[in-house]
């Protein structure tokens, strides 16, 4: 009996807590948005003059899609119920959420014309009235800065010359392509120490911060000391402290908005990211980067999720397609899920046309952490990697440090895909994401660990504007001894190359060693110790005396 009891206690306690967390945050389906008082021919009233701009310019036709909510049908169900507020809204796929405190949407809602159905998306306690939803049309601040005609060293890259320097970003920077005029929306969690730090102070007096905006539903702010996830990101990007960390878009512009609480994991919160992304388009955004993603959540029994949810087709990941056809290059984390029992790239991770980003380290070994693909439908994922294995980023102290994760693979693609649409001002961005993967290693074989592979962006410039490729060298100009070998073999080149890069290929095309930023006067000695027996492929690319970025391929067999 006494067992029986202790049985009952639970069972209540559980069934307590169970409608004490009863969703209370539902998402409407809406119907149309009829005598909406937008219109399509009046795009200013709901898009920047930025991004009408940029709709002009690439062709991209203003539509009904892109017209908000219908404000009257927001105001009709406020009408209904007071207590009722507004959490977010998407005017791709035309839907609401809505914070009922009294726990579920009231029949009255239910039963307007223009409301098709609800569905549950979390529950939540906002700390703030309804949150503001007005379109954001107006211009950005004046920027003050001036274009750097500096090139940087390796020595004054710092920490960060690897991880740039393994997709040739530094070749992209010193050709004068660092981001200028380009405008990054970034997605995160929080800019905790951001605003104080004296590395990121020029950011601000350049004018390169542009706004920001918490939709997150709570009584923390954008810059909550709590919650860094946003400045360790951001630093991947904006940095320009010589010496220490360079970013990969050190000259671009930024707009932050805060779509994630680290505290919860329920559906809502992709409904925020989707408001993000509509708000980073109405703002004219060229690059989105995103350094979240969604597989399970904390109530798994009301809010299931699983694998075959990642086919693209969900709302989060239409809206990433979605912005992509509007113009903006989306990059997302592929997911951190590699080495846990989930194993999959999650959400938007999966969607169609972004760019997933999975992560390696500096010398291209894949990190068993990284989500694989494909998608569930059948795809290539992740679509590309970068270094999100100990990569560097400036930490909450001012000092650069190391961090893992997918999340700072993607803003190290992030940045350089904005230099390298800025270099290629006349590419959609649906043909710059063509590019990044054409340019990357293992385009003709790609895989489900690191897809495409690893991106060139300074090949694909060179490809783009002046139509050729480096020039290969004559397998006579570098010659290896021995080969076969052991543990050690020498390079011995006939003349003399800077900025040497060395990649070490398996016979599968997968990158497995990379060096670079050393140079070769006669002869360089490569260790392969680490290698298992067998054939490898060895990709040599320098600079000669006269500036000529030359490379060759050499078949090396270890013993």
């Amino acid at each position: 009996m006494k067992r029986f009891l202790t049985i009952i206690t639970i069972l209540a306690i559980a069934l307590c807590t169970q409608a004490q967390n009863a969703p209370n945050c539902h998402r409407l389906y809406l119907i149309d948005k009829k005598d909406s008082p937008y219109s399509i021919d009046k795009p200013e009233q709901f898009l920047s003059p930025r991004a009408i701009e940029k709709r002009a310019r690439f062709n991209i036709a203003i539509t009904e899609e892109d017209l908000p909510v219908n404000p009257t049908y927001i105001q009709q169900i406020l009408n209904i119920d007071s207590t009722i507020q507004i959490i977010s809204q998407s005017k791709w796929t035309n839907t609401l959420v809505v914070y009922c405190p009294k726990g579920t949407v009231p029949d009255s809602v239910l039963n307007l014309r223009f409301v098709n159905y609800s569905k549950p998306v979390g529950h939540y306690q906002p700390y703030i009235d309804t949150i503001s939803i007005t379109p954001y049309t107006h211009p950005f601040p004046t920027s003050t800065k001036k274009k750097t005609q500096e090139v940087w060293t390796p020595e004054q890259y710092g920490n960060s010359y690897a991880q740039i320097a393994i997709h040739n970003g530094d070749q992209l920077h010193a050709a004068g392509f660092k981001g200028e005029g380009m405008l990054i929306a970034v997605i995160d969690a929080g800019w905790g120490f951001f605003d104080t730090l004296s590395c990121f102070k020029s950011l601000y007096d350049n004018g390169q911060i542009k706004g920001y905006r918490n939709l997150v539903p709570d009584h923390h702010g954008l810059y909550d000391t709590t919650e860094l996830h946003g400045s360790y990101v951001t630093s991947i990007m904006a940095t320009t402290w010589p010496d220490s960390l360079i970013g990969t878009a050190p000259e671009a512009d930024y707009y932050f908005i805060r779509s994630e609480n680290a505290d919860i994991e329920e559906p809502l919160e992709e409904d925020l990211w989707m408001m993000a992304v509509e708000l980073a388009d109405s703002l004219g955004a060229d690059v989105i980067n995103s350094s979240l993603g969604y597989t399970t959540f904390d109530d798994s029994i009301r809010f299931p999720s699983d694998y075959c949810d990642c086919n693209g087709n969900s709302l989060i990941s239409q809206v990433a397609a979605k912005a992509v056809e509007k113009g903006i290059i989306v990059c997302v984390s592929a997911g951190n899920s590699g080495d846990k029992p989930w194993h999959f790239v999650g959400r938007p991770a999966d969607a169609r046309n972004v760019l997933s980003i999975g992560a390696i380290d500096v010398d291209a070994q894949i990190a068993p952490f990284s989500s694989v693909g494909p998608s569930f439908d059948g795809r290539t994922k992740p679509d590309v990697v970068s270094v999100g294995w100990n990569t560097f980023v400036v930490n909450q102290y001012g000092c650069t440090a190391q961090g893992n994760g997918t999340s700072f693979s993607s803003p190290m693609m992030a940045g350089l895909s904005a230099c390298l649409w800025q270099s290629l001002p006349d590419k959609s961005a649906a043909e710059l994401i063509q590019i990044i993967k054409e340019s990357s290693h293992n385009y003709s074989t790609p895989n489900n660990y690191i897809g495409y592979g690893i991106p060139d962006v300074y090949q694909a410039y060179l490809s783009h504007t002046t139509g050729i490729r480096t020039p290969q060298m004559d397998e006579s100009q570098v010659t290896i001894f021995p080969n076969p070998c052991e543990n050690h073999c020498t390079l011995f080149s006939q003349t003399p190359l800077n900025q040497v890069q060395i990649n070490l290929y398996n016979t599968t095309g997968q990158l497995i060693q990379h060096t670079s930023g050393i140079t070769i006067r006669a002869s360089h000695q490569l260790d392969v110790s680490r290698l298992k027996s067998g054939i490898y492929l060895l990709q040599i690319t320098g600079y000669n005396q006269k500036g000529e970025r030359l490379s060759t391929f050499q078949k090396i067999i270890k013993q």
